[in-house]
């Protein structure tokens, strides 16, 4: 669909979306040992609802064909949208281990569909706005994002850009969950059993290579605070700092603007590397299954076996005895 039929690849985004975070959230809901209902806070997983409710909302407020948002505010979402979807959302998609073509694995699809779809999203409508319009006439007006359509990505005077836009989205879901996860989410884990990202992340090694490099930390007290997950306020202001210089430089300023730039043949270069990317890591995966520990898991069951029958001649030997 997303080559031969562009026009209709908001709907593979809207269904994938809504099957894969629905599920996805039973499963953070009965997990164990902790819930992980919060994991939904985290950056990539807000701007996915948001951008869901957008295009969902946009076709049941269209579908009559009046246009409810003006073609200026339209045009500011869709900055928004392109910046995030194409920078920090897509640069997770490249970058994190967990993203990857294993379809047999819930988590995993999820964790692709979020990270990889948005940047598949924002290429059709920033570059086959056409076959949208001609698809659904009542439902898309695309006149800011047409042929010799302006899209700043720097803007000038302090006026609305790609770059300026996706970091102010950026910044107000960085300070108020900064503010929620120092008042609420760092007791959460510990006094209330449910966990969040940045202690399943900070879990073990980075709790402890930090805190020994930066914070001059024991590493006892380190692998103590990751065993009852009582983490310090600057760990996690430390971890938050790291996130917010990485998505803005790396996923907005760099991969975003490259994207953009570019034009349609980088944005389609970039999708087609992060698709290879995924493909080898689900490849690595699946290797791993059919080798390594299916592997381990015979050799069990052939040392089991031996020895059962080991056991045997020895009680047969010793019933003629």
């Amino acid at each position: 669909i997303f080559g031969a039929h562009p026009g209709h690849f908001w709907l593979v985004y809207l269904i994938e979306s809504s099957y894969w975070l629905s599920y996805k959230f039973y499963r953070m809901v009965v997990a164990k040992p902790m819930c992980e209902i919060f994991y939904y806070f985290d950056f990539c997983w807000v701007m996915n609802f948001l951008m869901f409710a957008f295009f969902a909302l946009n076709v049941l407020l269209t579908a009559g064909g009046a246009q409810v948002l003006s073609p200026s505010v339209r045009r500011e979402l869709f900055l928004c949208a392109y910046g995030i979807g194409v920078g920090p959302v897509f640069m997770a998609c490249i970058t994190l281990p967990f993203v990857a073509f294993i379809f047999h694995d819930v988590n995993t699809m999820a964790n692709l569909v979020s990270h990889l779809l948005p940047s598949m999203l924002m290429y059709v409508v920033k570059y086959q706005p056409e076959s949208m319009q001609q698809s659904y006439p009542s439902l898309f007006h695309l006149e800011y994002v047409k042929e010799n359509a302006e899209i700043p990505f720097f803007g000038t005077g302090g006026g609305s850009s790609i770059a300026r836009n996706a970091t102010l989205v950026y910044m107000g879901w960085f300070i108020p969950y900064t503010i929620w996860m120092c008042v609420i989410g760092m007791k959460l884990p510990s006094k209330y059993n449910y966990d969040t990202v940045f202690h399943s992340l900070w879990r073990g090694g980075p709790c402890e290579i930090i805190g020994k490099k930066i914070w001059h930390r024991s590493v006892e007290l380190s692998r103590q605070q990751s065993q009852t997950n009582q983490f310090e306020i600057r760990d996690f202001i430390f971890y938050m700092m790291g996130h917010m210089i990485v998505c803005i430089t790396v996923g907005i300023m760099c991969i975003a603007q490259l994207c953009h730039s570019g034009g349609q043949t980088a944005h389609f270069t970039c999708l087609v590397l992060a698709v290879a990317i995924c493909a080898k890591r689900g490849a690595n995966r699946y290797t791993y299954y059919t080798t390594s520990m299916y592997g381990n898991m015979i050799r069990k069951h052939i040392h089991k076996s031996a020895n059962t029958m080991i056991e045997k001649e020895k009680s047969v030997t010793k019933k003629h005895k």
